[in-house]
């Protein structure tokens, strides 16, 4: 953007997107393993998503999963599961974009031994997340879904629980990638350093963060991953709130070419009736969506844990 205001930037992380082909399957697992529950769902019957990139309406399940902080007070973990048009495997493993949902908890070992109860094999590994290296646990969902966990102590006022943390995803270029998500709003976290990978939060949101890494990729597999249908197996979206969505697109279309316009998205079951989201790609393709949703109908916290969130770098 050209300059930023308030207005302009997304404030929020909403949730992010998992397509699934056996919805119930992951909703067991998500809430069981993870302390999270199921707090709002909506059944889409002809729904018009043409602004998704999809030709024909829409029939889909769709499940919105919360940790012990609820609505409005954290991200949520949406699960699609895609009827018409069915969702659509992916091919082979995949090097761009979101590849693995992230987790923080205070009881990493329980967490693994409730893990192995339920069958998911983990790997004991250090990761990197918000500028510091930490303990942890990775594996792979009944799909082949990748998740991680890693060990954080909560701060006094968060539940002493499994906590939505974070997406682990990668870009073909670091740089172009900062530089297009600080101009929606993010920005980088001060920690340690390390050239091929870099956090990046929202500054009035503590809640959540983008952990991308460079990955080593050609052309074509670059042009593969743009041209992702929303229908595509596995974690394909992040949802950012923005006080007005018409505001934010047009601020970006002064600076990038391409920027398609909001469009109303009809979700007739849940009390919104619907939200005004704008579909974008980042430099890669990857899907990014500006749902308009004011401050006022979040409540992110005002003073989170300095041990997780460092401070937002200035350079």
């Amino acid at each position: 953007m050209s300059e930023h205001t308030d207005a302009l930037r997304a404030h929020a992380v909403l949730h992010c997107n998992l397509n699934t082909t056996d919805i119930t399957a992951g909703e067991t697992f998500y809430n069981t393993a993870f302390d999270h529950t199921t707090k709002m769902t909506s059944l889409g019957n002809g729904t018009d998503v043409t602004a998704m990139g999809l030709t024909e309406p829409a029939t889909s399940d769709t499940r919105f999963l919360w940790d012990a902080r609820g609505p409005r007070s954290a991200p949520s973990f949406e699960l699609v599961e895609w009827q018409r048009p069915a969702v659509i495997p992916s091919s082979g493993d995949k090097v761009l974009g979101y590849l693995a949902a992230g987790f923080r908890t205070p009881a990493l070992d329980a967490v693994a031994a409730r893990l192995d109860s339920a069958g998911r094999a983990t790997e004991k590994v250090d990761v990197t997340v918000r500028g510091h290296s930490r303990r942890a646990v990775k594996g792979i969902d009944g799909e082949g879904i990748g998740f991680e966990v890693v060990e954080v102590a909560p701060s006094a006022d968060e539940p002493h629980t499994t906590l939505f943390s974070h997406l682990r995803a990668r870009c073909a270029d670091l740089s172009a990638t900062v530089a297009w998500y600080r101009d929606i709003g993010f920005e980088v976290v001060a920690g340690e350093t390390h050239g091929d990978a870099v956090s990046l939060v929202l500054p009035e949101d503590p809640t959540f963060s983008l952990e991308f890494e460079q990955a080593d990729v050609d052309a074509s597999q670059i042009a593969a991953h743009r041209n992702l249908a929303a229908n595509t197996h596995g974690l394909y979206r992040i949802a950012l709130a923005v006080d007005d969505v018409w505001a934010s697109r047009n601020a970006l279309a002064d600076k990038y070419d391409g920027i398609p316009e909001p469009a109303h998205i009809s979700m007739e079951d849940i009390p919104t009736g619907g939200f005004t989201i704008l579909f974008l790609r980042d430099p890669d393709g990857t899907m990014v969506e500006l749902v308009e949703r004011p401050r006022s109908a979040v409540r992110r916290p005002a003073a989170p844990d300095q041990t997780y969130v460092p401070r937002v770098s200035t350079i």
